[in-house]
């Protein structure tokens, strides 16, 4: 390298550096160009400097990255937790990542430990209770990217004389409408045998922190004495009967509707539903059929609730080459992630494969194993919570 050209490279670096130190150092433009980052890299710019912790933790500017980077398309994880517990396992669904990183849920003060019931557009919803059989005694709006969480008490009961009991805790949280989320509280009382029960529904929000009410009616819903979570889509609570019988709630409408076709079109006892999820701004339901349960069909709600359709269908043979299985035993679909026709990502279908988890790619059948389960392999759909990174705040 002659003289010249290593002044040059000198005198290049050094002005880098001087234009970084100006960056540095001007919060405006520094503000400018984090907002462009992703949240996973700001979480990790924290340690830069005092100046970059202070920025980046401030709510003002998570409130403007949310807006600015509402929701993924995709989901990067996936939690899977089956029992109270705050170190869940930790699924990566990225190309080359380590399938199994660690995001703890432990800066939750519970001694109960934690049991996640809902992941909402990079939010979780959680409570403190030892099984999902009993009714949770607190629940906490949860970011697990920025390690935030806020306690929500629940309304206080009904002054009725006749006793109600908790059916369902919902999360409603959607950062391209707003930045603020919802809680939907649905109690009722009334006859369990015919499911027409009295019910209320109460709405939480963070922008008050107060409670609301929502609607107090006699209807049906799918609550056999169990708390049941929902799903939230397009500004509605869904909540799915073991029949496949769908309720949807508008939270600011107030008014709810039931869809009571059973899964696609010739449902029958041979048919199963086996996984149930919004992806892409649309609901899906997956039911296995078949001679041992080999095929499955992926179910997508239509427009205005018309009913249920099948908008793709997997032959499980065709992964038998590079995963022998029992279908009937071993394989297990937990979640479908969407995508529109003209986009250059595919369809995935996530399944547990015996002591696998497995991602298959619905357009040309291939498929990858995204890691082994850690976990009781009684482990299914309703224990596996969609994980993306936002910096909303809670």
């Amino acid at each position: 390298m002659t003289h010249s050209s290593e002044q040059s490279k000198r005198k290049m670096q050094s002005s880098l550096a001087a234009a970084a130190e100006i960056v540095g150092h001007n919060e405006d433009l520094l503000k400018q160009l984090l907002l462009r980052l992703s949240a996973k890299s700001l979480i990790r710019f924290k340690c830069v400097s005092k100046l970059w912790l202070s920025l980046i933790s401030s709510p003002k500017f998570c409130d403007s990255h949310t807006l600015r980077n509402p929701i993924p398309k995709f989901p990067s994880s996936f939690f899977l937790s089956r029992t109270a517990t705050t170190d869940p396992q930790f699924i990566s669904l990225l190309p080359n990542t380590n399938p199994n990183t660690s995001k703890p849920l432990n800066f939750i003060p519970d001694p109960q430990g934690l049991q996640i019931l809902q992941s909402c557009n990079g939010l979780l919803l959680c409570c403190s209770s030892t099984d999902k059989f009993t009714i949770p005694s607190k629940f906490y709006v949860v970011n697990p990217t920025t390690s935030r969480f806020s306690e929500v008490a629940l309304p206080p009961p009904s002054p009725k004389p006749v006793p109600t009991r908790l059916l369902s805790v919902a999360l409603a949280f959607d950062p391209s409408k707003s930045l603020h989320y919802n809680v939907v509280c649905v109690s009722g009382s009334g006859t369990i045998p015919s499911l027409h029960l009295e019910i209320e529904i109460e709405i939480y929000s963070s922008h008050t922190r107060t409670w609301r009410a929502g609607q107090s009616t006699h209807m049906w819903f799918p609550s056999i004495g169990k708390f049941l979570p929902g799903v939230y889509c397009n500004g509605r609570i869904h909540w799915l009967s073991t029949f496949c019988w769908l309720v949807h709630y508008d939270i600011d409408e107030g008014h709810y509707g039931v869809v009571d076709e059973l899964g696609a079109p010739g449902f029958s006892v041979e048919k199963e539903c086996m996984c149930f999820g919004e992806s892409g701004g649309r609901l899906h339901l997956i039911e296995m059929y078949g001679s041992g349960l080999n095929k499955l069909h992926v179910l997508e709600m239509g427009k205005d609730y018309s009913g249920w359709f099948v908008k793709y269908r997997v032959d499980l043979n065709l992964m038998a080459p590079a995963f022998p299985y029992t279908p009937a035993a071993s394989c297990r679909p937990f979640f479908f992630l969407d995508v529109e026709e003209n986009e250059e990502q595919n369809p995935v279908l996530v399944l547990r494969i015996g002591y696998k988890f497995i991602s298959y790619n619905i357009r040309d059948n291939s498929c990858k194993t995204l890691c082994d389960l850690f976990i009781p392999s009684l482990v299914g759909w309703r224990d596996a919570y969609q994980y993306m990174e936002t910096l909303a705040c809670v």
